[in-house]
Formats: structure tokens, sequence, C-alpha cells
């Protein structure tokens, strides 16, 4: 199995929340960091196999509303 990261960067903190706990719902990824990194920003970084990383990083962003993806 291959594994691969994936992030997301929010410009809302309670977004961010809400987003990081859809996507480590959505599929096997394990959280490596999810917390604000400067007031309003927030980021998310994730690791498991890649389809899984993808899916969780997709589902992010459409809860999100962001148009970034980083896998």
């Amino acid at each position: 199995m291959t594994k691969a990261i994936g992030m997301v960067e929010l410009n809302s903190i309670a977004k961010g929340i809400e987003t990081a706990d859809i996507m480590f719902k959505s599929g096997d990824v394990e959280i490596l960091i999810s917390k604000p990194i400067c007031p309003g920003k927030f980021m998310i970084l994730i690791t498991g196999d890649v389809g899984a990383v993808k899916s969780s990083v997709e589902k992010g962003i459409e809860n999100a509303k962001i148009i970034s993806l980083t896998v």
C-alpha cells in the first residue's frame, strides 16, 4: 500500500474544525495536524492510503467550498 499525505487550509477556524471532522470520518485516514496556524487560519494535514486521502481531501474541499487540492 502506498501512503500519501493531504492538506487543506481554511480561512475560518470554526469551518476548519467542522471540515477536519468530516475528513476524518470520510475515510480510513489519520489526522497529523489539525490546528489554527495564525489568527483566522486553520490547517488540516492527514495521512493514509492514496485513495482514502484523496477522497477525504475532496470531501473536505466540498465541505469548505474551496478550490485548492493537495494530495
